[in-house]
């Protein structure tokens, strides 16, 4: 991939899956920030929950809302 850029995949409103993340920022149910090398990724919803992690990526689950990008 380009520069390691993230990569945001959603699979209708239920589902993401971001790729080449740094860290998780945080993590409640309705809000999670995931760092990424260019920026901040912010996505809201309900029930929102980590469905799993890995080194290189993580899917979200529940009815998420909203997508935003922003500085870091």
């Amino acid at each position: 991939l380009l520069m390691q850029s993230a990569v945001l995949t959603c699979t209708g409103s239920r589902e993401a899956i971001i790729e080449n993340y740094r860290s998780v920022r945080s993590l409640t149910d309705k809000r999670i920030e995931v760092l990424t090398r260019t920026c901040l990724v912010i996505v809201e919803g309900e029930e929102l929950k980590a469905a799993y992690y890995t080194k290189e990526e993580m899917k979200i689950t529940g009815k998420i809302c909203s997508i935003q990008y922003a500085e870091r």
